[in-house]
């Protein structure tokens, strides 16, 4: 008896702590991309309502013409992995990188609850902003003209659900180790 009050308290308080991570990741979930280089050529944008730029839907592919130079483009791919984790890849191949001296790319919209715990880039640096609910990279032109892929990795808290089944299950093994 002692075990199942201790059981059903300990789900009830990991249930209220995980409480904090909201919706998963998932597929045709809008976000919004905006991307800027510069300062060459007075600098240029592209993205987002942006010269024609529409909503980046999670799970797809979305080409973006640059605002000064429409011949110019960034195509941004994103694959949902699972409810949380997502990698999203900025294609500069055609957009002529090289001729810039630094690139910024904002991706929002992407949680409302803080949730976003981690962000790794194939190169540049990425940071988690906007109190962990978007997503801000930086690179260098140079190193796009090297390479004009970047690979972004994000993570989020786990769901509530997956977070109270592994903490339940901590607390029963530790409970049954005594």
């Amino acid at each position: 008896m002692v075990m199942s009050r201790f059981v059903v308290a300990s789900a009830a308080a990991v249930l209220g702590v995980s409480s904090v991570a909201s919706a998963d990741f998932f597929i045709d979930q809008p976000v919004t991309v905006i991307g800027a280089a510069g300062p060459q050529f007075g600098g240029t944008s592209w993205g987002t309502n942006i010269a024609g730029g529409t909503t980046h839907l999670l799970g797809t592919s979305t080409t973006y013409p640059d605002a000064g130079f429409p011949a110019f483009f960034v195509v941004v791919t994103s694959v949902v992995n699972n409810i949380n984790s997502l990698t999203i890849t900025l294609d500069f191949s055609n957009f002529g990188p090289g001729d810039f001296d630094f690139h910024a790319v904002d991706i929002t919209g992407l949680k409302q609850d803080g949730s976003i715990i981690g962000v790794t880039a194939s190169q540049g640096i990425a940071q988690i902003f906007d109190n962990g609910n978007s997503i801000h990279w930086d690179g260098s032109g140079p190193a796009l003209a090297l390479n004009g892929i970047v690979t972004i990795e994000i993570t989020q808290i786990p769901t509530p659900g997956a977070a109270a089944l592994v903490g339940l299950g901590g607390l029963i093994g530790m409970r049954r180790r005594r």
